[in-house]
């Protein structure tokens, strides 16, 4: 039972109440170089770990690049007691919709999505370039095959935990 909104609809709800918490759940790198104003950054990794930092009795918007991770992080979220909205198309509609956001120039930075796509790639070619090798390219044909059936990818789970991608959270709702 997925609770969504469009971005226009977003827009409106959170200029007119100030209390709203809009919760991003995409990467600091992700979140750093487009975001909506006062909008607070928990990783979808370490979400479950930082619900202390949520208010269940202020409404809650859940933001990520395109949809996905804020779907999953209401799921977390639902098992705890909240009632999450997420913002149907994430940062990429709100931005489309030619709606503000803040762009702050970051250094070369990679979402989780190219990151996986840029390793299965040269593992890939790597399996073609050594013979002894080949079976990467079973492992990879194997790990996308079980992620287009699944809608999981492995790979990009635990490439979420790499510190690379990961931050201390040092912001709240609670204030």
């Amino acid at each position: 039972m997925a609770n969504s909104i469009d971005a226009l609809s977003l827009y409106k709800e959170i200029s007119q109440d100030q209390l709203a918490q809009i919760i991003d759940v995409r990467n600091d790198f992700e979140f750093k170089a487009k975001r909506i104003d006062g909008s607070i950054n928990i990783p979808l990794p370490v979400l479950e770990n930082n619900l202390s930092k949520l208010n269940q009795d202020k409404p809650c918007y859940l933001i990520c690049r395109s949809g996905k991770r804020a779907y999953l992080a209401q799921d977390i979220l639902v098992k705890h007691g909240f009632k999450p909205i997420v913002l149907t198309g994430g940062i990429m509609s709100y931005d489309a919709s030619n709606l503000p956001v803040i762009n702050e120039k970051v250094g070369l930075h990679f979402s989780i999505e190219q990151q996986v796509q840029i390793l299965v790639g040269s593992l890939i070619l790597l399996g073609v370039s050594i013979r002894q090798w080949q079976f990467l390219i079973i492992v990879c044909g194997v790990g996308l095959l079980y992620t287009g059936l699944s809608g999981s990818c492995l790979l990009g789970k635990l490439l979420m935990k790499a510190p690379w991608n990961n931050r201390n959270i040092s912001q709240n709702c609670n204030g």
